[in-house]
């Protein structure tokens, strides 16, 4: 087996499976110093092995962390119920990714699909993470579930920075600090 970049001693197959897009979103998270979006995501990937359940509710918090600082940086207060779906809708909107905003059916649905990965990673921490307390029998996330969570927030927390940037020609919004403005609630 050749040696490269990806094949090297260490590299495990959750690893693996893993290094580019997040290796980019970390990259991009450090670059724009997006400190608290950067621990979140750092937290995911370290108990990604050993904790799935721990990784799945990190990942919903740097969503609702890229989500914060997108709604900062265009002045925008946080909606009153600050879930998943809420607050993502309120991002795309300041982007103008809303699916409302667009007329032809493929970007529609694109825009649609962007809210329902962040949607489904709401609802994937409230019912299968560590972010709440579980019964007896009750399931919690698996290592795969996560992974696909990372993975999505790679893709998606990439895309939105990079839009976010495009249009306002930086992130803005951050404290000193490198921390969510807090703009607080309309």
């Amino acid at each position: 087996m050749r040696r490269g970049k990806l094949c090297r001693p260490g590299v495990t197959s959750t690893t693996l499976l893993l290094i580019r897009d997040v290796e980019q979103l970390n990259e991009t998270l450090d670059d724009l110093d997006l400190d608290k979006c950067l621990a979140d995501f750092n937290r995911a990937m370290d108990s990604l092995a050993n904790d799935a359940a721990q990784s799945l509710a990190s990942v919903s918090s740097c969503f609702e962390s890229i989500a914060k600082t997108i709604l900062g940086d265009c002045s925008v207060a946080y909606p009153a119920d600050e879930n998943m779906q809420r607050l993502f809708a309120a991002a795309l909107r300041c982007l103008a990714l809303s699916p409302s905003e667009h007329t032809l059916p493929e970007i529609k649905r694109l825009c649609g699909g962007l809210l329902n990965v962040a949607a489904a990673v709401g609802v994937l921490r409230t019912q299968n993470s560590a972010a709440h307390g579980k019964g007896e029998g009750q399931q919690i996330a698996s290592n795969a579930e996560s992974r696909l969570a990372i993975n999505a927030l790679a893709t998606l927390g990439i895309y939105l920075l990079e839009i976010a940037k495009e249009r306002r020609g930086d992130v803005a919004g951050r404290s000193e600090a490198g921390d969510v403005k807090d703009v607080g609630k309309k």
